[in-house]
């Protein structure tokens, strides 16, 4: 073995976790805003940094803003997926056994998104249906 080996580092903790999701959900705007005259790339970074400052505060093992975001990024993916398995399970014909249900940090991630954001079932977040859009006949777009 090399001495360049990386060391994995311990799994999150259910109390880094969820200061994670807390803090993300409290800097939602910033985070996850467009960049703009009032929100800049100095102030997302702030509102990271705060974020792992808070994680770590909770921890024994240093987290890095990177990390953050990434289990950030991987709980959505994770969500979307669970989501997406439950709705094609609901418009099926009924076989085998139900997905797995959203825990409540999933089912938070999707409440907290915008009323326009779609749901991957084709509801906005707020749970009303949006209508297909279909090319028009003249080929107009």
């Amino acid at each position: 073995m090399d001495a360049k080996t990386k060391v994995k580092k311990a799994n999150w903790s259910k109390n880094e976790f969820e200061t994670l999701v807390s803090e993300y959900e409290n800097k939602y705007d910033v985070l996850e805003g467009g960049l703009s005259i009032s929100l800049t790339g100095m102030d997302k970074r702030k509102a990271w940094e705060s974020v792992m400052d808070a994680v770590n505060s909770t921890s024994l093992i240093s987290r890095t803003v990177d990390k953050c975001k990434t289990k950030v990024s991987d709980l959505k993916v994770k969500a979307r997926k669970k989501e997406r398995a439950r709705v094609q399970y609901e418009r099926g014909t009924g076989r085998g056994p139900p997905s797995e249900e959203l825990n409540p940090l999933e089912k938070k991630h999707f409440q907290d998104m915008a009323p326009d954001t779609k749901v991957p079932d084709g509801r906005t977040a707020d749970g009303r249906t949006t209508p297909k859009q279909y090319p028009s006949a003249s080929g107009g777009g």
